[in-house]
């Protein structure tokens, strides 16, 4: 299949003595990304056996594909934010065989350059290495295709995205890359796009927003159905300085986007090597607007609510005229500088406790105040999502790590009440909600959760029975697997 078939303070920089990208032997070491839930070891291996302790549920078949950041130094060059590493694409197969494992490190052009220890693509935290004569000729950096945050199935292949006009076609097998999507609508070529498309059950096309940068910043809204290259618009909002937007809400009727004070202005990205970070401006005294499109009419609505940020959003419905949006918050943007490399490999922790929280819109705009769902904050949600998206909905999973160390644990949150899965010594991420075929419920299913140990080099998919949050199985190989973002099932 051919890739064109697939239609507060200034955030912390890199030191001045250290530019970023090729950095010289005074730099601080990232020995410490050797470690659990960072290091990916076996990386000359595309197949490893898997042990099965527990019995897989009879009707469980198909691929879970998930994609982490896995290398952060090569050859002279560095990341120097974890968003940065470079992208490992790795997933289970359930068939009538049993499990099996492969995995693969993405083909991009970032790895390549990497290969040259070259920094010349804008990346989240990491600075270019561009002449002065380079930036010149071309102002504006070519944006990563290092897609490491998400991988979606898509037209009978996977998808594997960033914060990019990037997206890599996946073969379902190998998982190599057919090469990057191919549109044919337009719309600007360099479009920042969300990582986070969201699928609209009703007309069956995916649903996602992209920035594009100049005087004034414009988002843009659209739709993509299956079969076609064409991106529809169906909203665009123009914008001074755009917010940071790594996900949003879409409902049945409505678009819902976090414009939160970590706001951009293209022109600053002019003939410059700072990363993408560094162009962001945390402005709080400008609090945060919740802006909702109608999709029939294209016409927004301003609600004005609390000074927060958020990375990720649980579900977005209509509830009558009032649209219902749930998403995850924390109190400001400090846990991106968090997240930096150095940060990382010192030891330090961020804490991935935001809370979740609720706004209910209604029609007209104006001030909004916000709801606690649930004293238990947690971060990568997950919900019935086949059922439930764009739906009102009963349950949430996430994952919440615990403050001293990486460990974490996997929660069921329903009605404020939380039932939890842990096990000691193991970094398990984002839970993803399989339902079992004819269940009872929606949320009548299993979740599937890729945890490393933190001493030794083993990793384990868990499959948990997502109403008790018991284990029924799991799916071990003999390799440490980086802590990651985002995966999906698919199946077969």
């Amino acid at each position: 299949m051919a890739p064109a078939t697939f239609s507060g303070p200034v955030l912390a920089a890199p030191a001045a003595s250290s530019p970023g990208g090729v950095r010289p032997g005074q730099a601080p070491s990232l020995a410490g990304l050797d470690r659990a839930p960072f290091c990916w070891s076996r990386r000359d291996q595309d197949r490893l056996p898997v042990r099965l302790r527990g019995a897989l549920p009879s009707w469980l078949r198909g691929d879970l594909v998930r994609t982490a950041p896995a290398l952060f130094e090569h050859n002279g060059w560095r990341a120097d934010h974890w968003f940065d590493g470079l992208g490992l694409l790795y997933g289970f197969r359930f068939d009538a065989s049993g499990v099996s494992f492969r995995q693969r490190l993405l083909a991009s052009q970032v790895a390549a350059e990497a290969a040259q220890g070259q920094t010349r693509l804008a990346s989240f935290g990491t600075r270019t290495q561009r002449s002065r004569v380079g930036r010149l000729l071309q102002p504006v950096p070519q944006a990563t295709d290092n897609a490491n945050v998400n991988v979606i199935p898509w037209q009978g292949a996977w998808l594997a995205l960033t914060e990019s006009p990037h997206q890599h076609v996946i073969d379902p097998d190998s998982l190599a890359s057919r090469g990057l999507v191919r549109y044919d609508d337009g719309l600007p070529a360099g479009l920042l796009m969300s990582a986070h498309p969201h699928f609209d059950h009703a007309s069956k096309a995916l649903v996602n927003v992209g920035t594009s940068l100049g005087r004034r910043n414009q988002i843009l809204v659209f739709r993509q159905k299956p079969g076609e290259s064409r991106r529809q618009i169906e909203g665009s909002l123009s914008l001074k300085r755009s917010p940071y937007l790594h996900d949003f809400g879409v409902s049945e009727r409505h678009v819902v986007l976090i414009d939160h004070p970590l706001r951009l202005s293209g022109a600053s990205m002019l003939f410059s090597n700072r990363s993408l970070m560094e162009h962001h401006r945390w402005e709080p005294e400008q609090g945060t607007r919740l802006r909702v499109l109608d999709r029939q009419s294209g016409r927004w609505t301003t609600y004005e609510t609390d000074t927060c940020f958020c990375f990720h959003t649980v579900n977005c419905f209509d509830d009558g005229e009032n649209v219902v949006f749930d998403f995850l918050a924390y109190d400001d943007a400090s846990v991106l500088a968090a997240l930096g490399t150095e940060a990382l490999a010192s030891g330090q922790r961020p804490g991935l406790t935001p809370r979740y929280l609720r706004a209910r819109l209604r029609p007209g705009g104006g001030r909004v105040e916000l709801e606690t769902l649930s004293p238990q904050g947690f971060e990568f949600p997950a919900i019935a999502y086949r059922r439930q998206h764009g739906q009102p909905y009963t349950v949430a999973w996430g994952a919440s790590f615990v403050e001293t160390s990486w460990q974490s644990q996997l929660l069921r949150v329903e009605a404020g009440q939380v039932r939890r899965f842990e096990e000691e010594g193991m970094t398990y991420g984002e839970p993803i909600f399989v339902p079992r075929p004819q269940g009872d419920s929606p949320t009548d299913g299993v979740l599937l959760s890729v945890g490393c140990h933190q001493n030794e080099p083993l990793s384990s998919l868990v499959i948990l029975d997502a109403e008790s949050m018991l284990p029924l199985a799991h799916c071990q190989v003999d390799l440490s697997l980086p802590l990651g973002f985002h995966g999906n099932f698919q199946a077969r």
